[in-house]
């Protein structure tokens, strides 16, 4: 009796695990953006709406991630506990699965979608201050002077000051008057614009850039996908396009070496075409995307102009000033094949200027809008241990355009679709690729 049973039921479980979907995390302690958390709090607990196997990718790292004091434990199939000691007055941060740490897994081995959480504790943090008013005279003026967007949203900065000023000139500690900078300059929704206090880096927007792309997909619709690191992944398609992602241009420079060794392959081999998807990538080091676009050129070429705020010259800017993507040297290194490039919402800053490298080179754009935010960020000491940094240039494509607020349009708008098994960005740029 027991053998006639034994195909249905392991036929059921094949089923049950064949439409299984990711875990979630249905509660927090403390909860997600909680403020005035107790600082005696000794562990964190995070649980899931499911049974989930034993690992578990809690991320992050420097000041603002929890000093973790012991082992992270299941107390049941569904409930992480971390043990933690927590500081007075900080804000902290920590990931539930990242795009490269996926270990929180159901039975099914479904990655959980990765979840940013973040919370204050309690009380007074920071060092005593005596020269708050100068501090505070001293950002408007930087503001004034060096804030290359200072006009862009906010149309009087003498009103927000005069309403912040207050909370600026009688801040008593150095994280307080941190505080009342962020809160002043929210207005200006510039995610290059932060203010830097007891070794964190505060922001002041909130905004939330959502990639047009699902990594897991991905990683089912590419063949001969390769997760190579934190920054590559890499792949091939029958017919010998390429493919290769690259997340960010902040990494280490030793993680681009896959990406140029797959080029390097794919020219080798000569693949009519190779798709460069960057559509998780919020930017970073503008040289490192240079490296990547100069393979797909012979020539230098002019993508981008950009102007910079300067108090010495009559209208506070500089002559404005070209960049010039330079052609890789070896031309057995050159990609000479057609080059598409992934893009969308999540793409910002020195992204956006590999986007003008792309197009300049005559790779073709497919997705959606980028952010529209290149700030070239330059750091200024207030005094009191506060620093605050601000976008010191406007960015510009060839034709002179902001990119600031407009951000860069694809040369195929393509939308992605959730919801959809397909991804249709890359689907239209496959389409072209095979033309």
């Amino acid at each position: 009796m027991r053998r006639r049973f034994l195909l249905p039921g392991l036929l059921l479980l094949l089923a049950w695990l064949a439409r299984a979907e990711p875990a979630r995390v249905i509660s927090l302690v403390p909860t997600n953006g909680a403020v005035e958390v107790p600082v005696g709090l000794t562990h964190l607990v995070i649980e899931f709406d499911q049974d989930m196997r034993s690992g578990f990718s809690v991320t992050g790292g420097g000041p603002s991630f929890p000093k973790i004091t012991g082992k992270l434990q299941w107390v049941t199939p569904r409930r992480l506990v971390v043990p933690v000691e927590l500081r007075p007055g900080h804000d902290y941060r920590f990931g539930i699965n990242s795009r490269s740490a996926r270990n929180f897994r159901n039975l099914a081995g479904e990655a959980t979608e990765p979840v940013s959480v973040t919370f204050r504790t309690a009380g007074q943090a920071g060092t005593p201050l005596t020269n708050a008013p100068a501090m505070a005279a001293e950002l408007r003026r930087v503001i004034r002077e060096h804030y290359s967007y200072r006009d862009r949203v906010v149309t009087d900065w003498e009103a927000r000051f005069a309403e912040a000023a207050s909370a600026l000139t009688n801040a008593p500690t150095d994280v307080a008057f941190a505080a009342a900078a962020v809160t002043l300059l929210a207005a200006a929704d510039d995610p290059h614009l932060t203010v830097l206090v007891e070794d964190q880096r505060l922001g002041t927007t909130s905004r939330s850039l959502r990639p047009n792309a699902d990594f897991r997909k991905l990683a089912r619709r590419v063949p001969e996908w390769r997760e190579v690191n934190r920054t590559v992944a890499t792949g091939r398609f029958p017919d010998g396009l390429g493919y290769v992602l690259l997340s960010t241009w902040g990494g280490p420079e030793a993680d681009l070496a896959p990406a140029l060794a797959a080029l390097d392959a794919f020219t080798a081999t000569g693949a009519k075409g190779v798709v460069v998807d960057v559509r998780f990538n919020g930017g970073g080091d503008e040289t490192q995307a240079r490296t990547v676009a100069g393979r797909f050129t012979a020539t230098n070429v002019v993508y981008a102009r950009h102007r910079i705020r300067d108090p010495a010259e009559t209208d506070g800017w500089s002559p404005v000033r070209t960049r010039v993507l330079r052609a890789e040297r070896d031309p057995a290194r050159r990609f000479s094949g057609k080059v598409a490039v992934l893009m969308g919402p999540k793409c910002m800053s020195s992204n956006e200027a590999f986007l003008l490298m792309a197009r300049a080179t005559g790779a073709r754009l497919f997705g959606e809008r980028s952010a529209g935010s290149s700030g070239n960020p330059r750091r200024i000491e207030l005094g009191g241990g506060v620093t605050v940094s601000v976008p010191s240039w406007e960015a510009q494509d060839t034709a002179g355009n902001v990119v600031e607020g407009r951000g860069i349009a694809p040369d195929e708008t393509v939308v992605f679709e959730p919801a959809s098994a397909d991804d249709a960005v890359l689907a239209a740029a496959l389409k072209w690729l095979r033309e």
